[in-house]
Parts: C-alpha cells; sequence; structure tokens
C-alpha cells in the first residue's frame, strides 16, 4: 500500500509540474519578439514534455484505479486473494518503473541532441532572451521545475 501511495504522489507531483510548466509556455509562446528574440524557441521539441505527461496520467488513473480496487473489496478479501493482489502490486511496479525509465531515456536523449532548443535548454539558459523576457517569462521557475521533473539517472545540463 505504502508503494501505491509512492507511485500516486509522484504520478501527481509530476503531473503538476508539467501542467505548471505548460501553462506557463501557452501563456507566454505569443509575446511579441524583442530585439529578434522570441520568448520560447518556435523549433524546440515539446513531445518529451507530453510523454511524461501522459506517463505520469497513466501512472495516476492506475494508482487510482489500485486504491479504488483494494478499498472497494476490502481488507478480507484482500487477504483472500493475497497471492493474486502480490502478483498484480509486482507486475504493476515493474511497469510503472519500465514506463518511468521510458520517459526518462526519451527526455534526456531530446535534451541531448536538442542543441538547447527544448524547454530544458530554452529556460535553463542565462543570456541575452531571458534579460529581455525576465518581466514577462518566470524562465527560472520553469527551469526549477524541468529540473524537479527529472529522475536521479538523468544529469541536468546548463
Amino acid at each position: 500500500m505504502v508503494l501505491r501511495g509512492v507511485n500516486f504522489s509522484c504520478s501527481l507531483i509530476v503531473l503538476s509540474m508539467l501542467a505548471a510548466t505548460f501553462t506557463i509556455i501557452n501563456a507566454t509562446k505569443y509575446l511579441p519578439p524583442r530585439n529578434g528574440s522570441t520568448a520560447w524557441s518556435k523549433s524546440g521539441p515539446v513531445w518529451p514534455q507530453i510523454v511524461l505527461l501522459v506517463i505520469a496520467c497513466v501512472s495516476l488513473v492506475a494508482s487510482i484505479a489500485v486504491f479504488y480496487a483494494y478499498f472497494r473489496g476490502g481488507h478480507r478479501r484482500a487477504e483472500k486473494v493475497a497471492v493474486y493482489y502480490t502478483t498484480f502490486a509486482v507486475a504493476f511496479f515493474v511497469f510503472s518503473i519500465i514506463m518511468w525509465v521510458v520517459g526518462a531515456v526519451i527526455l534526456q536523449t531530446s535534451r541531448n541532441n536538442s542543441s538547447g532548443q527544448d524547454v530544458w535548454g530554452w529556460a535553463c539558459k542565462d543570456n541575452k532572451r531571458r534579460q529581455l523576457f525576465q518581466d514577462d517569462v518566470e524562465y527560472a521557475l520553469v527551469c526549477r521545475m524541468q529540473v524537479g521533473q527529472a529522475p536521479a539517472l538523468m544529469v541536468p545540463r546548463h
């Protein structure tokens, strides 16, 4: 039950950080250019964040389904079919780990191959563009949220 709670909490945290990131980007992506610079890269890939958003949603829904099934069936029923619940719990845990590793690899590969044009690189670079848009865009906040989404196996780059 504790692992399911941790999985639920982590999914909810990643989901909320991604929602906040997309809210900031969508609210500021159409700011007029300043000195030839735009607030966000027009060619930067956003799909890695969307993949993580989908993974977080799937993980959250699966966690809610497990909680619902557990509370609906009660503890006595869970004890009767402990073998099935244990098998399901192990399978779900392995599936969750694989799903998050795939998401981490996709995000890290995108960061490594985007030449700073991805959300991570665009938000975390301290350059003239950042100074031009500092009153309108919270780049530091988006950068911190992107760092927070990065699992331990990912190495941040600035």
